[in-house]
């Protein structure tokens, strides 16, 4: 009697749990509510977006997925709206398409279809194949490669002369003004490579190799291109002598705008806030994250190592320019 007396209580629990499931609920927005509005990275006050109501409309009657289990849910590809509220409360969905369908997904996870309404009111397209147009001016072209002659890898000491020589003849800076921007800007680069690297975001050498690649394919393609092989020509060198020589270079590039792509995506999915601080662009985000975040996280001493090179480097501009 005992067992069948637990075993009634064990499917009780079940059952109740089952019971327990619910279908989501229509959505719903209340406009009077709403202080800013953002669309992807743009963000606006509910007067200045004209089609807010319609939008909102449009957003409560997207129509719950019956089978929430088997619902498809966002993946890398989405397209995130905010709704800040008075209180500083926020709604965020996420926008995806799945086949030929759009889906909405709520930030706990439920799916909702017939959202294909979001073309209506912006451009989406996740499968653009980016294409670098690469402009570099030929007079600086020229210096640098002048400079760089005569080094295997385009490294600190190389970075720091091109830089300074350049700044000079693009701003009229005097010598020493020059060199005090490009030590300023040659540090500030270097924590922010570190902070990428220790948040996670180094590109690997084969990520590297595949970027030379694409540069080269691209750069082939423009109509200038044998303008730039034969600068390079003059200077015993091609472009793809280069591009390996700056290997390290592009490698911390890549870095770099991999955090602030991330920095960027943060602020799409509604992180807008630093040290209780609210910012309102995702550039005035970024701006913060390097200012209140990488620039005290990622101290001198970090990067002693590389204040050496960067005396060295100085030292090797002052005897040789």
């Amino acid at each position: 009697m005992k067992k069948y007396g637990i075993y009634i209580f064990l499917c009780g629990i079940l059952l109740a749990g089952c019971s327990s499931e619910k279908e989501p609920s229509q959505i719903e927005i209340p406009e009077e509510k709403i202080a800013k509005f953002q669309m992807g990275s743009i963000r606006s006050k509910p007067e200045e977006y004209k089609k807010l109501s319609d939008f909102i409309e449009n957003m409560e009657g997207a129509v719950p997925e019956k089978d929430q289990k088997k619902a498809p849910h966002r993946g890398e590809d989405y397209y995130p709206v905010s709704f800040i509220y008075e209180d500083e409360t926020k709604d965020i969905f996420y926008f995806f398409p799945k086949g030929e369908k759009w889906y909405l997904e709520t930030e706990n996870g439920d799916v909702y279809g017939n959202a294909d309404f979001i073309l209506d009111y912006v451009d989406i397209d996740f499968n653009i194949d980016v294409k670098r147009e690469i402009r570099i001016d030929k007079d600086v072209l020229k210096r640098t490669l002048e400079i760089g002659k005569d080094f295997k890898t385009y490294d600190t000491k190389f970075s720091f002369a091109s830089g300074v020589v350049n700044t000079m003849e693009k701003t009229g800076d005097a010598e020493e003004e020059a060199i005090s921007k490009v030590r300023k800007s040659s540090i500030e680069n270097q924590k922010i490579y570190e902070y990428a690297k220790k948040s996670g975001y180094e590109v690997s050498e084969k990520e590297v190799e595949e970027r030379i690649k694409k540069i080269l394919e691209d750069f082939n393609k423009q109509e200038d291109y044998p303008e730039y092989e034969a600068i390079c020509k003059e200077y015993g060198t091609t472009m793809e002598e280069c591009l390996e020589k700056s290997r390290d270079y592009i490698k911390e590039e890549m870095t770099k705008n991999k955090l602030s792509l991330e920095t960027y995506k943060d602020f799409q999915n509604g992180k807008d806030k630093i040290k209780d601080k609210t910012y309102e662009t995702p550039y005035e985000y970024s701006r913060a994250i390097l200012d209140e975040v990488v620039y005290t996280e990622i101290s001198d001493e970090d990067i002693s190592s590389y204040i050496q090179e960067l005396d060295e480097a100085e030292a090797y501009y002052l005897e040789n320019f």
